[in-house]
């Protein structure tokens, strides 16, 4: 069975204020099914292929100054940069086909629940 690499938003009883970036994500893997709306599983090709075959991550790394990359993860923060990243990415799914397509369009989900909620969006790669 392929690793899978979790993008994903807290549950709204997960206080992320009192809890480091690790407690968050552990919590995650322990936590988060393959179904759950609230994260979406990368493989490894899926990673190699938003880091270096598509401007995906390039895109959020642009509006958020991360370095989020392939062995490289984190979490957006700021409501505005992830309000900013979920229309670019919206805007961009015209120029995507196949599982970039797939990839991109949960991605805005992913992004547009994190701004509903009011949490982060974590990254973990």
């Amino acid at each position: 069975m392929a690793t899978l690499y979790p993008i994903f938003v807290p549950l709204e009883h997960i206080d992320e204020e009192f809890l480091s970036f690790y407690e968050v994500t552990d919590w995650c893997r322990e936590n988060l099914k393959e179904n759950s709306p609230n994260a979406y599983w990368l493989t490894q090709e899926d990673i190699h292929l938003i880091t270096n075959r598509s401007h995906i991550l390039h895109i959020i790394n642009e509006e958020s100054g991360s370095q989020l990359s392939e062995g490289n993860g984190g979490y957006i923060i700021n409501p505005e940069v992830k309000q900013q990243i979920s229309e670019r990415l919206y805007f961009a799914k015209e120029r995507f086909v196949g599982r970039e397509l797939e990839i991109v369009a949960q991605l805005v989900k992913m992004f547009d629940v994190a701004i509903k909620t009011k949490k982060n969006i974590y990254f973990c790669f």
